[in-house]
């Protein structure tokens, strides 16, 4: 006997029956046994079907696999089939139970569900990771992990921080840009080394030193940001593992530390060009001269309450190196330094005198200038260039007339007059205490209090005989003082 085969007027009708009773009915659909059988259980609130078969023997079971639908739309897509869809669906079933492996058709379509689960999440991450890459690209890129350590080194009053903007900007971000727009993690020592080689082999080896150094620094800072409360809170985004500029090797041979001092003629030059040269720049210089080789940029900052004319002292602040908290130091200046100064301040006053933006007494540069670009204090400081300028330009100009045997900078001049104090008998500490060098030690930091004032004026007086005799050409006729200078070496 066949079973007879059901069709949509009976499924409607066991639907209703089933939702005015409350109960479920099972109709079979079948052609014959031993290929599983189609059922629709019949519920109150709706048809669902189901395939039973015998996924081994002596077990028995109903897969239900979807609801039933008298119309298939594109919207129920797998999950409503119509009478004729159901039977193709109860066919597939039946081809799996002849094959052993997919017998127990329940357990292979979990499996099946269960891969397709996997890959649905594989994608999902696959998704996430691009999505996080996209933002790490966006927002933690090489240029603003550098842009991120410059602001670090300006809030911190460093004044390395101008040039290390100006280095890694055109040397790494400009010539670079796709290495400056990828993720700052993923960056590798070779990319780091292909940026220094292209300095070293266009003969910027310094540079090179340089860009590493400054690039190096700015990734430790950023694998020290979880643990290091000092470091800014915006280097901790760039899940930095590793510093791709530590290993980079071949700059310390362009490192080496400059031995370059002007002799007494290209001293006597350069104090004669200086005298004549028409701008602010080359009192500075002077004036950084006289003070007994201070930092012109030292000088820069100064304000006009800094200086002392009672003491004759000038009050200057040294951030150089790795201090946390800049080093005060005063310099007693002589004769010369002191007409200098004056004329600084007169010019100072009448400056600030015709500034219509009142500016506090204590705020009031010694070197002012009104700044190009519009901010909330339009009135600054003369800034570095325009004394640096100044040494380079006589620097060319010198070795152009044969007046210099080769090119010079400010920290070669900064040395000759520490060699000129020393020649003097000027102590080494008396030097270090004067020009604001080697005072790190915790003798210094925390018990010294006493400036040295009068072995420093003595220093600077001793200085600026030498300067006088060299420029008036009477260097050769110098003589030993009689009186020791205090603090000099026995």
């Amino acid at each position: 006997m066949t079973d007879k085969l059901l069709t949509d007027i009976q499924i409607k009708a066991a639907l209703a029956r089933a939702a005015k009773s409350g109960s479920e009915e099972w109709l079979p659909d079948s052609k014959g046994r031993g290929d599983g059988r189609l059922i629709l259980r019949a519920r109150p609130f709706g048809g669902f079907w189901v395939f039973g078969y015998t996924p081994k023997p002596g077990k028995y079971d109903r897969l239900e696999f979807g609801r039933y639908t008298g119309s298939k739309s594109a919207g129920d897509a797998g999950a409503a089939y119509t009478l004729r869809q159901a039977r193709d669906q109860a066919t597939e079933f039946a081809v799996l139970l002849k094959n052993p492996a997919t017998r127990n058709i329940r357990a292979y379509r979990e499996e099946i569900a269960a891969q397709a689960e996997a890959r649905r999440f594989a994608e999902q991450r696959r998704l996430e990771q691009e999505a996080e890459a996209a933002r790490l690209a966006a927002d933690f890129t090489l240029k603003r992990l550098l842009a991120v350590y410059i602001e670090h080194l300006r809030r911190n009053g460093k004044k390395s921080a101008d040039s290390a903007d100006r280095a890694l900007k055109r040397h790494i971000v400009r010539v670079y840009p796709e290495l400056a727009a990828l993720p700052a993690a993923s960056l590798k020592t070779s990319d780091a080394a292909r940026i220094i080689r292209k300095l070293i082999e266009a003969r910027k080896g310094r540079m090179a030193g340089i860009v590493r150094s400054y690039a190096r620094a700015a990734y430790a800072l950023a694998l020290s940001a979880v643990e290091n409360s000092d470091a800014p809170a915006d280097m901790i985004g760039f899940n930095i593992e590793h510093n791709p500029f530590a290993n980079v090797t071949g700059t310390t041979k362009y490192l080496r530390a400059r031995k370059r001092t002007l002799n007494d003629q290209e001293l006597r030059c350069l104090l004669l060009r200086l005298r004549s040269y028409r701008g602010l720049g080359a009192r500075v210089v002077l004036l950084s001269l006289y003070a007994g080789g201070q930092r012109p940029e030292q000088v820069l900052e100064a304000r006009l309450p800094d200086w002392d004319p009672n003491a004759g002292t000038l009050r200057l602040t040294d951030r150089k190196g790795k201090r946390t908290e800049p080093r005060i130091h005063f310099v007693p200046l002589a004769e010369e330094g002191r007409r200098l100064i004056a004329a600084l301040i007169g010019r100072a006053t009448a400056f600030y005198a015709a500034e219509t933006n009142e500016v506090a007494a204590a705020d009031r540069y010694l070197v002012p200038t009104r700044k190009k670009r519009k901010s909330k204090h339009p009135v600054g400081h003369l800034h570095i260039s325009s004394a640096s300028g100044v040494i380079t330009t006589l620097s060319r100009a010198m070795v152009a007339k044969g007046e210099a045997a080769e090119a010079f900078q400010g920290r070669d001049v900064r040395r000759t007059v520490e060699n000129l104090l020393a020649r003097a008998g000027v102590s080494k500490e008396i030097r270090g205490r004067l020009m604001s060098h080697g005072l790190s030690g915790v003798q210094d930091r925390h018990y010294v209090t006493e400036e040295f004032m009068e072995e420093k004026r003595a220093a600077l007086e001793v200085l600026e005989s030498r300067l006088r005799a060299i420029e008036s050409g009477q260097a050769s006729r110098v003589v030993a003082f009689a009186r020791p200078v205090p603090g000099a070496n026995a």
